[in-house]
């Protein structure tokens, strides 16, 4: 899987949307939140509900998953730690949401 960096230049929602790439970023981050909670949260009928929506063929795309469930995603990369994810989630939050 492609590494996107959240570290970028910065850029202007307010201006543009333009250049800020929010879809690939944002299902870069869902795609791992899926993994993480297949891996760590099994048994938690919220992250099993939240990845059969993630990988439905006509459900919700990436950028609506991550923003509507912002607060949860953010507990699960604070209660399995990874501070790449959790500043790709913050970049999302600040640049997208």
């Amino acid at each position: 899987m492609k590494q996107i960096d959240a570290q970028q230049q910065p850029l202007d929602r307010y201006q543009s949307f333009c250049g800020l790439d929010c879809q690939a970023r944002a299902e870069q981050l869902v795609a791992y939140i899926c993994q993480l909670s297949r891996q760590k949260e099994r048994n938690n009928p919220f992250w099993c509900k939240f990845t059969a929506s993630a990988e439905a063929k006509e459900g919700a795309d990436a950028l609506l998953l991550v923003h509507t469930n912002i607060f949860y995603m953010r507990e699960l990369l604070e209660k399995h730690p990874d501070n790449q994810w959790l500043r790709l989630l913050d970049a999302l939050e600040n640049d997208c949401c």
